[in-house]
């Protein structure tokens, strides 16, 4: 995977960032919907802030090539997305690396995450607070694109 955070700065690379960690964080969280509907929360709202990003980026990169322009309010709203997408790369970092269970010890490895997953839920409620944000912003940056 490139260096993400070199390509940040402008609202396509903000959006390329955004794919990525919305893909890691619907890997990463995706193996274990069954744990909660909390969880499955967190994917569902990963798939969103997804789609959202994939349907603002042909018109942001067409935009920024010159066959086109962005607006300050589109460009505001996805710039407004930075921070929140470096914490949520920080978060597909540390759990991103996700084994499927094979062997004995990758399926201890899974029981341990889930014994300990009721000391980890503040950190999810965490990360959907910070995906519902993401979520709203682009909604309003696609609103834009799209009127």
């Amino acid at each position: 995977m490139a260096d993400p955070l070199s390509t940040t700065g402008t609202a396509v690379g903000i959006v390329s960032l955004g794919l990525q960690v919305s893909q890691g964080l619907i890997t990463y969280y995706s193996h274990f919907k069954a744990y909660d509907a909390e969880i499955a929360y967190l994917v569902r709202k990963s798939e969103s802030l997804q789609g959202l990003l994939q349907a603002l980026d042909a018109p942001l990169r067409k935009a920024e090539d010159g066959h086109g322009s962005v607006s300050a309010q589109v460009r505001n709203a996805i710039l407004a997305c930075e921070a929140g997408l470096k914490k949520l790369l920080a978060a597909v970092q540390t759990y991103g690396n996700l084994v499927i269970p094979a062997t004995q010890d990758d399926k201890l490895r899974a029981l341990k995450k889930r014994v300990l997953y009721p000391f980890k839920r503040s950190s999810l409620q965490d990360l959907s607070f910070t995906l519902e944000e993401l979520v709203g912003n682009l909604q309003l940056a696609l609103q834009i694109l799209t009127v």
